[in-house]
């Protein structure tokens, strides 16, 4: 991680990659373990501009829906009703039912038409898995900022860590 982050440039890149380098540094366990796998994938400055992982699907999932880990090796739906199933990872790439293959950007630039957010708005895990405006307000639902608008039909992903409404 230190020598990628020596190779970039960009010093909004190199910021991003300090605070999850940070993040980082908090995890135990099996967390950790997903993280260091995820990170020995990154191999370019080019690969690291978009943070892509593969996972098997445990449920339908469709692209642009945001993901959360089942277990180390299966993602399914994030959703807002326990911090667990509100712990997002990234989003969705492309659609795919049980067992199959899904492309999941943890970090980076997503672009679509139907992206029509107003520029530099933030965006958060919607009750329906979606990326969304409305950050829940319910007692016992999770906020899960999940990254912000880039302007019509761009979003940037950059995921934080849920928050729970008392």
């Amino acid at each position: 991680m230190k020598l990628l982050l020596r190779e970039i440039q960009d010093r909004y890149t190199q910021e991003n990659f300090r605070r999850i380098e940070k993040e980082l540094d908090g995890l135990t366990g099996s967390d950790t373990t997903v993280i260091n796998n995820l990170l020995s994938n990154i191999t370019s400055v080019e690969s690291a501009a978009k943070l892509i992982i593969e996972r098997t699907a445990a449920e339908s999932i469709v692209t642009w829906d945001l993901i959360r880990l089942e277990t180390s090796s299966s993602v399914s739906k994030a959703t807002i009703d326990s911090y667990t199933n509100s712990k997002v990872i990234g989003i969705a790439l492309n659609d795919g039912i049980i067992g199959e293959k899904i492309r999941i950007l943890l970090f980076g630039v997503a672009e679509d038409v139907g992206f029509t957010f107003a520029i530099n708005e933030p965006l958060f895990l919607q009750s329906d898995s979606s990326v969304g405006l409305t950050a829940p307000a319910a007692s016992g639902e999770f906020i899960t900022e999940v990254g912000q608008s880039l302007g019509s039909g761009s979003i940037f992903i950059n995921v934080s860590n849920p928050i729970e409404i008392l």
